[in-house]
């Protein structure tokens, strides 16, 4: 007999007096820890608005989250809304809430998060603002708050977005930009009843909100989107990392789910809908993925959470991806730590063409002998060899050595060195087949030819400027102890917890006698502290400035 789902329930009959400006639909799983610490935040706006809702979806919470809601709905009966439903996962509690909302704008925020005292004020400014062309989107900048260290550190990669200040973006033309969460968003509720657009519950663990997101902006042409970097939308990194999106990638979806029926259904929407795939959304694909192959690059142990049909599955689901991903668009991406060898490696394995991988990388110099270590990058069914060459003669390398780095057991990147001794005089070209080389040593580019002598100059440290106090400090604690940390390890497992693969390495290392400069981070709130303290580890506490 077919099971009957049943329907949501609202716990309160309470409706406010007016129709709500802003609906906050709250999506609630287990997080009676930070209920209070998110309501409070709430109820400490600066503005005065009435006309607002939150409406809190319990999603089948076991912990007393339900009733947490329910005390705060009983203080405020006026602006709060509970709902509940049976566990149906994060996608379906927003869009039970999406269902029950209304108020002209609206958000979708976590309960472990929390918001600045200014955010409401802010967003109703934006909004109360006639714009040229219809508002659509308000974009507030999502700040990472540390709960280990107490801290917030604004370290997002996609806050570049706010480096200009209040910037308003065309979505006829949007470039560079890139938004993918519903929590630190708000949306015009009549556009997306309009659309029919719902979180898709398929698109698991993460990428509902970017999913969503994306293709709003498909449909939407000639719309304002602001983005407004006073409003501070505070996201907590849990210190026991118990989060949904923290806890990802231990997940077979995160490797498929979220490729196949996210990005890739991206990818098809846009084919039906405009005939092409824009590059806003190539961009949002490519760096959602980036993270995922940078994650799994060279590391076997991180693959196997899939089993080996699985990873040929993942692989296929990229490759189907990047069909659709340009090389221009990977070649000018510049977002997070997405890395020259990372490009190379990208086009090589995806691309029917090479990348363009025109740098030597300089590790290191002996002015003495003029002996010199170098390093390229190539991909998968890359040959081509370098040759150095001073005035008309090639000079001879020695040796010469290569790795190779796996994603999901496939060859992807190949990393080679080789040592050559300069001439005293003469300019020494570098080329690859037919491409010319640059010298690269970190993050700068040696500019004019390579003679020994300039590269000596080149490889001298940087004098450091423009830094902060607390920087400054840091420096002069760093220099004052030079050998204190030179040629350590460094262990942790997680903030709060050890037990995993570092403490296991870290006790080889014990038996083994090889743990005398090895060094193992933990907060000092862990439980694990005492413990790993008695058991000899050598430990770091997490956060502080020798961290």
């Amino acid at each position: 007999m077919h099971k009957v789902r049943p329907e949501p329930v609202e716990l309160t009959d309470m409706q406010p007096k007016l129709v709500p400006r802003l609906s906050l639909v709250v999506p609630t799983y287990n997080v009676a820890a930070y209920l209070d610490a998110f309501f409070e935040s709430v109820f400490a706006q600066t503005s005065q608005t009435q006309r607002f809702e939150v409406i809190i979806v319990d999603d089948g919470s076991t912990d007393g989250s339900g009733q947490i809601a329910m005390d705060w709905a009983e203080k405020y009966p006026e602006f709060i809304r509970c709902i509940q439903q049976e566990n149906r996962g994060l996608s379906e509690a927003r869009n039970t809430g999406l269902r029950a909302a209304r108020g002209k704008w609206i958000s979708f925020p976590d309960p472990d998060d929390f918001l600045d005292p200014d955010y409401f004020r802010t967003i109703l400014e934006q909004i109360e603002i006639p714009h040229e062309k219809p508002l659509l989107m308000i974009v507030a900048k999502l700040l990472p708050y540390d709960e280990a260290t107490e801290t917030s550190v604004d370290n997002h990669p996609l806050n570049y977005r706010f480096a200009r200040g209040l910037q308003y973006v065309d979505t006829s033309d949007m470039g560079g930009f890139i938004h993918l969460s519903a929590a630190s968003c708000w949306f015009e509720r009549a556009t997306l009843r309009r659309l029919k657009l719902r979180f898709n519950p398929r698109v698991q663990p993460v990428f509902e909100d970017g999913h969503l997101v994306t293709k709003l902006l498909m449909l939407s042409p000639d719309r304002t989107i602001a983005v407004v970097p006073k409003a501070i939308y505070n996201y907590r990194k849990r210190a026991d990392a118990s989060s949904l999106v923290m806890g990802a990638k231990s997940k077979k979806g995160f490797y498929l789910d979220t490729i196949e029926y996210g990005y890739l259904d991206l990818m098809l929407f846009a084919k039906a809908k405009l005939g092409h795939v824009p590059q806003f959304v190539q961009r949002v694909c490519l760096y959602e993925l980036q993270s995922r192959i940078k994650y799994l690059m060279g590391d076997a142990a991180r693959s196997a959470v899939l089993t080996a049909e699985e990873q040929d599955c993942f692989v296929m689901l990229l490759q189907r991806v990047f069909d659709d991903i340009s090389v221009d668009t990977i070649q000018s991406f510049q977002i997070g730590r997405f890395q020259n060898h990372h490009r190379i490696a990208i086009i090589a394995r995806f691309k029917p063409q090479e990348a363009n991988s025109n740098l030597l990388y300089i590790e290191k110099y002996d002015p003495q002998t003029r002996s010199a270590r170098f390093s390229y990058f190539s991909g998968v069914d890359q040959s081509e060899d370098v040759s150095l060459v001073s005035e008309g003669r090639e000079l001879r390398l020695t040796g010469r050595s290569s790795n190779w780095t796996s994603l999901a057991g496939q060859r992807f990147l190949g990393q080679h060195w080789f040592h050559v001794r300069l001439p005293k005089s003469g300019e020494v070209s570098c080329t690859r087949g037919d491409t010319p080389l640059t010298v690269r040593h970190i993050k700068r580019n040696m500019e004019g030819p390579l003679i020994a002598a300039a590269l000596e100059n080149f490889l001298a440290p940087v004098a450091a400027t423009g830094l902060t106090e607390q920087q400054t400090e840091l420096r002069a604690q760093i220099q004052e102890a030079p050998e204190t940390y030179h040629g350590a390890w460094l262990l942790m497992d997680r903030p709060m917890q050890a037990g995993g693969d570092a403490a296991h390495l870290y006790q080889h290392l014990q038996k083994t006698g090889r743990a005398e400069n090895v060094w193992f981070v933990l907060s000092v709130f862990s439980p694990d502290w005492a413990r790993l303290m008695a058991a000899g580890f050598r430990l770091l506490p997490y956060g502080n400035k020798a961290h």
